[in-house]
């Protein structure tokens, strides 16, 4: 006598092959996870690199004015064709925050940065470790601008 066998896969199967399932998934997700970070990081270093552009072009039109201060830097940049607004009704950064804008008091430095989800600037291409004050030692804050101090008498630097 003939065992009638019924076709389909037995529970052992299934388990084999969700289990493979899982351990693909658990190696693939991770690595994919990351992508959308990376392609926002991106975008606000193309973003920074075009309002550098922007401000580096006016010094070199405007020699004696140096870069702008932190008031009039939406002049300049609505010039060159970015909506730059201080309260972020202009630009933002993909992670939905305004750029910030810093210059020292002699107006031959800056920076501009976006807040994101780690600090990105115009003169790294990585995020930056570490409070933004860390980047240049002996900057304030005054708002959303940041202005060179003195140095503490005494203190050598």
């Amino acid at each position: 006598m003939r065992v009638k066998r019924e076709s389909g896969f037995t529970l052992v199967e299934l388990l084999v092959v969700v289990l493979m399932i899982g351990i693909l998934g658990a190696l693939i997700v991770p690595k994919y996870a990351s992508q959308p970070e990376k392609a926002r990081a991106s975008v606000a270093q193309a973003d920074l690199k075009a309002i550098k552009a922007a401000l580096e072009i006016n010094k070199v039109e405007h020699p004696a004015d140096g870069f702008p201060a932190t008031d009039k830097v939406k002049t300049v940049l609505v010039e060159y064709g970015i909506d730059w607004t201080e309260d972020g009704d202009g630009i933002k950064d993909p992670w939905d925050k305004p750029y910030k804008y810093y210059v020292n008091t002699t107006k031959d430095r800056f920076v501009v940065a976006s807040t994101g989800s780690d600090w990105y600037v115009t003169e790294k291409k990585d995020p930056l470790t570490g409070t933004f004050g860390s980047l240049i030692d002996g900057w304030t804050g005054s708002s959303e601008s940041y202005v060179k101090t003195a140095a503490p008498a005494g203190s050598g630097s």
